[in-house]
């Protein structure tokens, strides 16, 4: 019984480590998606930090990304 706590409190915290941010995050998502669940959804992500939603190849929205929302900023994110 000590044996499967120690255990179970050793590994708890290689869990809980932080996600080290990833520099090319941004140009990694550049493409064009296809859902495999889901057939006619397809999303557009470019270069230019646009995306656009297709359902059925017609463009159902087109969005852009951000690191403002309101007042709040992450630059680091």
């Amino acid at each position: 019984m000590y044996l499967a706590i120690f255990m179970i409190m050793t590994l708890i915290p290689i869990g809980c480590k932080a996600q080290a941010p990833q520099s090319d995050i941004q140009t990694a998502i550049i493409g064009t998606w296809l859902a495999e669940d889901e057939p006619g959804v397809k999303l557009v992500f470019n270069s230019d930090g646009t995306y656009k939603t297709y359902y059925d190849n017609e463009l159902t929205g087109t969005y852009s990304f951000s690191h403002q929302c309101g007042s709040e900023s992450d630059k680091k994110a």
